[in-house]
């Protein structure tokens, strides 16, 4: 692991220690409180002379804060450096097309494309362009504002291309190998996550489509159930009802019949007395 890799540039034809020559404007490093400029005077209490020394001594104190002393102009200040949090941004370092292609623009002008700084061993290092100088074409398209060479040079097809810029009074034409932009890693997490959360987004959906197609089932069937009973019990009152009626039909029948029999047994009597009295007067 280097210092570009959490972040931090140290000038290297500095004769007065380790000295921050650029501090990333972006993730925790930017955050913590160093400054361009600054020299690394310790680690957790043991002295730094070399970009490696402080690497080695941050990441190897086996401590959750590791305490960074720095001289600023002339007087020793503390920054103190969670190192898991830079190992955790190294791992998903978002990287920039402007930083693969090596130059730093300078934000001060948007009217022109100014390289403010060319980072080394890079694609613009290596084709000649210097700090200072005024980008007017690439891969001959002009450009006027930073804006639109920040969304171009994004869009830019791997390879050869060349490139016009302007240094004080002269025009020169250079020869820049256009990398192949990588999308950062942060970038693909998140694009993971988002489908990650999508899935388990889809996934809620269904079960909550599911418990609620169970919860429909369940409320149908306890319906057809409660239809079914009140069906049966609607079909138990009418049988009771239809043998009520039968049993009282038949109490009614039993009743006549037992009607007439006392009627026929009161009219034979009278029928043998009428018959006795036509044999007497014979």
């Amino acid at each position: 692991m280097r210092g570009p890799d959490i972040g931090l540039w140290f000038n290297r034809g500095s004769r007065d220690g380790l000295v921050i020559s650029d501090v990333s404007s972006r993730g925790p490093i930017a955050k913590l409180g160093f400054h361009e400029g600054d020299r690394i005077v310790s680690v957790n209490g043991r002295r730094v002379n070399r970009e490696a020394d402080f690497i080695e001594y941050l990441f190897d104190a086996n401590e959750p804060r590791v305490e960074v002393i720095v001289n600023r102009d002339g007087r020793d200040q503390k920054v103190f450096v969670e190192p898991s949090v830079l190992t955790e941004d190294f791992e998903t370092t978002e990287v920039e097309p402007l930083e693969q292609f090596g130059v730093v623009l300078d934000d001060r002008y948007d009217d022109r494309i100014v390289v403010w700084k060319v980072l080394p061993r890079s694609p613009a290092y290596y084709a000649g362009l210097r700090a200072g100088d005024v980008i007017t074409t690439f891969g001959g398209k002009p450009f006027k504002t930073r804006t639109d060479f920040e969304r171009g040079i994004g869009e830019m097809k791997s390879g050869e291309a060349n490139i016009q810029v302007r240094r004080g009074d002269r025009t020169r034409d250079l020869a820049v190998d256009v990398p192949d932009f990588e999308r950062s890693a942060r970038g693909e997490r998140s694009e993971r996550t988002a489908r990650n959360e999508r899935s388990e987004r889809s996934g809620n959906e269904r079960s909550e489509r599911s418990e609620s197609g169970e919860r429909s089932d369940r409320t149908a069937r306890g319906e057809r159930s409660s239809e079914r009973s009140e069906s049966e019990r609607a079909e138990g009152r009418g049988s009771e009802r239809s043998e009520a009626r039968t049993a009282e039909r038949s109490e009614r029948s039993e009743s006549d019949r037992q009607n007439d029999q006392r009627r026929d047994n009161q009219a034979a009597p009278n029928t043998k007395d009428a018959g006795g009295q036509n044999q007497e007067r014979r």
